[in-house]
């Protein structure tokens, strides 16, 4: 593809004569894919380019005292139809030297806000997990990101150039996924006033800003609004759900959870997005201690994620922590230990392929050193068990999952 493009843009240069009198750039505008992209304007200092041609490419004159090397920030003029906007993943560009083109690579807004949804719905609002820190929040938008073509460092330079609109929405959402919720909430909160564009989605960021500031009175009312217009919205159940738990109001939580249960049932019975909202109303079920209940949701989610994704994925590692927990409410240690023995060794192996610690690593050691404790292990007795879990953990890892749950002393 890349052969392909040079060549277009020898034919192009050929095409385009630069003035040796007047400073110009070729700009090449594509897609994350490379595929070139036509009828697009750019501008820079008050000066604009012609639209883009079929392959993509255009010239912008420069102001004259501006030498190669100099870094610039190019601007996206507006097209008329704002819902399929694009935007520019890297609008800060290098003036390059002679006849080379710049290249800039374009997002369309709408597939930004699809992965956002998916980084949101990845970190989750969902009681299966605990709740991740600032890094590990990042870590996830990363790789997101990842599977929509972007690089950490583009992801960076997108998220600055997503926010660059008149639009509160998207500058919302660019606020959410920066974790300024705060912030968020008020540009979101100004949109859903106005009531402009897709309304529902605008609900959804904001009551998930709002339960990211523990604001759950807040973000309950907003979900309601939002379900209002759309009663099968699964983002809106699961955040009304989550966050009715949140307030113990658990009753109406079972009540929301099921519905959103039934909702995901329509994609089958064994559909991978049927666990989470398993998950969600076993957790219920297992903090109002309706045990029996909790137990064959909980096992059924882990049979699905078993089969969909193996038994070595992090969803499948949730669900036995998940069940090993309940099992260990009902006093039945001897079922949970392996269960969350072998949830802790997923997150070890993880941990171990990608050189970066799994954000749910440090919860694993406590849990499974608590649950060993709780079986009347002595000290010497889990520091055996921790040592024999593949992969090995090493010896930091091992004093601090010991000093986290009991008293450590090697002597």
């Amino acid at each position: 593809m890349k052969r392909r493009v040079a060549v277009a843009l020898g034919l192009l240069l050929a095409a385009l004569p630069l003035s040796a009198a007047v400073p110009k750039i070729l700009l090449v505008a594509r897609d994350l894919e490379e595929k070139p992209l036509p009828g697009l304007r750019f501008a820079y200092a008050s000066l604009e380019s012609k639209k883009t041609t079929p392959a993509g490419a255009t010239e912008l004159v420069l102001p004259p005292e501006h030498q190669e090397g100099r870094q610039i920030k190019i601007q996206l003029l507006s097209s008329a139809k704002k819902s399929d906007d694009w935007f520019l993943v890297n609008p800060q560009i290098n003036i390059p030297s002679g006849s080379a083109p710049a290249e800039l690579v374009l997002m369309r807004r709408g597939v930004f806000r699809k992965l956002a949804d998916a980084a949101r719905d990845a970190t989750g609002q969902s009681l299966n997990t605990r709740e991740l820190n600032t890094e590990d929040r990042k870590r996830v938008l990363v790789e997101t990101a990842a599977r929509y073509g972007l690089s950490a460092e583009q992801l960076n330079t997108a998220l600055s150039s997503f926010a660059e609109t008149q639009d509160p929405k998207d500058r919302g959402i660019a606020a959410y996924l920066e974790g300024q919720y705060p912030v968020a909430e008020d540009l979101l909160q100004g949109a859903a006033d106005k009531k402009e564009g897709d309304l529902v989605e605008t609900l959804r960021y904001l009551a998930a800003s709002q339960f990211e500031q523990a604001k759950y009175q807040a973000a309950t009312a907003t979900c309601r609004k939002g379900l209002a217009l759309n009663s099968e919205n699964q983002t809106l159940l699961n955040l009304l759900g989550n966050s009715l738990s949140q307030l113990s109001e658990f009753a109406e939580a079972a009540v929301v959870f099921r519905r959103e249960l039934a909702i995901s049932e329509r994609l089958g019975p064994d559909h991978p997005d049927v666990t989470s909202s398993l998950g969600n109303l076993a957790q219920v079920l297992h903090r109002t201690k309706r045990f029996v209940e909790a137990e064959p949701l909980m096992r059924r989610a882990l049979a699905i994620d078993e089969k969909a994704f193996g038994p070595d994925h992090p969803d499948t590692a949730v669900d036995l922590n998940n069940l090993a927990r309940l099992l260990q409410a009902m006093n039945r240690f001897s079922e949970a230990e392996p269960l969350m023995r072998r949830h802790l060794e997923i997150f070890l192996t993880i941990t171990r392929r990608t050189g970066h610690e799994y954000p749910l690593q440090r919860a694993a050691f406590d849990n499974y050193t608590l649950l060993l404790s709780r079986m009347g292990k002595s000290i010497a007795e889990i520091w055996d068990a921790l040592e024999s879990l593949t992969p090995t953990p090493n010896d930091a890892e091992l004093e601090a999952a010991i000093v986290d749950v009991v008293p450590l002393s090697k002597d």
